[in-house]
C-alpha cells in the first residue's frame, strides 16, 4: 500500500501581477472559471484598469508636451543662430570696408585718417565680440536643448512603463491545459479568488495544466 500525490507535468502558476512604481492593490475584474480548458494565448484573469489607463493618458499627454517643447526650442536656437550668422556678415562687411578706407590714407588728411582708423577698430572689435557671444551662445542653447531632451527622454520612460503596467493587468494563459483555482487567504478564510477582490502583486491564483500527461509522486 502506497500514499502520494498526482500532479501534472507540465503546469505554469498564474500571479497577481507587480506593477511598477505603485504599491497598492488591484482589483479582480475578471477570473476565467475553475476547471476550465484554455488554449495557449487564452485570456485568464482580467483587472481593473481604470486607473492604469488615466496613469498612461496623462504620461503620454506629457511626454507629447516636452515632444513639443523639444522641437519648438530647436527651431528657436535655429532662428537666433540664423540671426547671430547675419549679424556677424554685417560686421564683416563694416569691416572689410572700413580696411578698404585705411588703405586711402596716405590720400586724406589727418582727421580722416584717423577716423578710418577708429572705425576699423571699432568694426574689428566688433567681429570679435561677436565671434566670442556667439560661441557662448551655442553652448547655453545646446545645453537647453539637452535639458528638455533629457525631460523627454525620462517620460518616456515613463511612458512604456505605463504602457508594460497596462498590458500586465491581462493575464493570458502560458499554456494549453485546464484552470486549477489556488486556495489563498481571504476575508478571514482559506478560498480562492473572486472578482471583485483586491489583490497584492505576486500572490498565486491558479495554476494551468496539462493533463495528457500525469506524474505520481
Amino acid at each position: 500500500r502506497a500514499s502520494g500525490t498526482i500532479q501534472a507535468v507540465r503546469y505554469q502558476l498564474v500571479q497577481t501581477p507587480r506593477i511598477a512604481g505603485r504599491s497598492g492593490r488591484l482589483i479582480l475584474s475578471a477570473l476565467i472559471p475553475n476547471g476550465a480548458t484554455v488554449a495557449a494565448g487564452d485570456p485568464l484573469v482580467e483587472f481593473d484598469q481604470t486607473e492604469q489607463v488615466e496613469a498612461a493618458r496623462q504620461t503620454r499627454a506629457k511626454f507629447d508636451d516636452l515632444h513639443h517643447q523639444v522641437a519648438q526650442k530647436q527651431a528657436e536656437n535655429e532662428a537666433e543662430q540664423a540671426k547671430r550668422r547675419l549679424e556677424m556678415r554685417e560686421a564683416e562687411a563694416e569691416l572689410e570696408e572700413a580696411r578698404i578706407e585705411l588703405r586711402k590714407c596716405p590720400l586724406l588728411g589727418e582727421i580722416d585718417r584717423l577716423k578710418n582708423e577708429t572705425k576699423a577698430a571699432a568694426a574689428q572689435a566688433r567681429v570679435a565680440s561677436l565671434t566670442k557671444s556667439d560661441s557662448h551662445w551655442l553652448e547655453a542653447e545646446a545645453a537647453g536643448l539637452r535639458v528638455l531632451e533629457l525631460q523627454r527622454e525620462r517620460q518616456q520612460v515613463e511612458l512604456e512603463r505605463a504602457e508594460s503596467n497596462l498590458s500586465k493587468l491581462v493575464i493570458l494563459s502560458p499554456l494549453a491545459g485546464m484552470v486549477s483555482h489556488e486556495v489563498m487567504w481571504r476575508n478571514g478564510t482559506m478560498s480562492t479568488a473572486q472578482e471583485g477582490d483586491q489583490l497584492y502583486g505576486g500572490r498565486v491564483l491558479m495554476r494551468i495544466f496539462d493533463p495528457t500527461e500525469m506524474e505520481v509522486r
